[in-house]
């Protein structure tokens, strides 16, 4: 890979302060300057056993306890960063009137599915780990290493099945529910292959200022994954729509503060239909989610590091 075009961007521009997500290449920063570098994905640094270079004026940032971990075992120490949120892009519109639906906005993990049921175990697996799914709302590393182990798998094929789980079924599960006193839109690629979700299929969305504006619209923004601070829940939530976030916190790979639950719902699978059928809305505060997840919070966090080093 050829970085001449950013060294000669570095040199012309001479940074005080260089900001890098999935991405370390530090050899050539001279030494005065701050390299702030946030892993979000797995990425060369997190997944070989190769020894990292790093210089003092190096800090690191983790999105999960995992990616901790791995760092640790190469020395080097992180701190925990969640997802973050443009506060001028994701906000509350006063113009736009909040109705009585629940939208969900992302693509579908079909595709990848399909890939998968080539493999002669693949409905086994698919029902073992939705039962799994539909008992604890999870499944968590060791559940997946378990089951990999019992089929003789990878890890990551199971893991690609959970991913499925946590977003298509939960969005199936979703559209299938009957008397729900919400109106439901579903936005994202690969969702008009699935009958049962097409009804509720709305299109592709533009990143950025129309997904705010269409959870303005919404009463809740339903939020399906593999831990709580999601992209989409910080952005729901920025938008003064409640996420409904599906509870995976037995899990514990997570770290946030507790202070989250003032501005989201929480939901079990099991639970989907009876807040949706019956359940009234709640009023919630999302003052900490959007002072402490936007992007002005992480740039002052490296501020303040910076401060403290000089």
């Amino acid at each position: 890979q050829n970085f001449l075009p950013e060294l000669t961007a570095h040199y012309n521009f001479n940074p005080h302060i260089i900001i890098h997500i999935d991405f370390l290449i530090n050899n050539y920063i001279h030494d005065s300057v701050f390299n702030f570098c946030w892993l979000q994905d797995v990425v060369d640094v997190l997944s070989n056993d190769e020894k990292v270079f790093t210089r003092k004026r190096d800090f690191f940032f983790h999105l999960i306890q995992g990616f901790e971990d791995r760092l640790k075992k190469k020395n080097i120490t992180s701190q925990y960063q969640p997802f973050c949120i443009n506060t001028s892009i994701f906000k509350k519109y006063p113009e736009i009137k909040k109705e009585k639906k629940i939208v969900f906005i992302g693509s579908s993990y079909i595709f990848h599915q399909k890939e998968l049921s080539l493999d002669p175990d693949y409905n086994t697996i698919l029902s073992d780990c939705t039962n799994i799914f539909e008992e604890k709302s999870c499944l968590t590393r060791d559940m997946i290493q378990s089951i990999a182990d019992k089929y003789n798998k990878e890890s990551g094929f199971i893991s690609k099945i959970y991913n499925y789980l946590m977003r298509d079924y939960c969005v199936d599960k979703l559209c299938k529910i009957k008397n729900s006193i919400y109106d439901i839109e579903i936005y994202g690629y690969g969702w008009e292959y699935n009958p049962d979700i097409m009804k509720y299929y709305k299109g592709i969305v533009n990143y950025g200022e129309d997904i705010s504006k269409i959870y303005n619209s919404a009463t809740y923004g339903f939020c399906p994954g593999g831990y709580v601070l999601m992209q989409r829940t910080l952005e729901c939530a920025a938008s003064e729509t409640i996420p409904l976030v599906l509870d995976a916190r037995d899990d514990q790979q997570d770290s946030y503060d507790h202070k989250a639950d003032e501005g989201i719902e929480f939901f079990h699978i099991n639970d989907l239909e009876r807040i949706l059928t019956s359940e009234p809305v709640k009023e919630k505060d999302y003052t900490f989610l959007k002072e402490q997840f936007s992007y002005k919070h992480f740039a002052q966090t490296c501020i303040d590091i910076v401060k403290d080093t000089i």
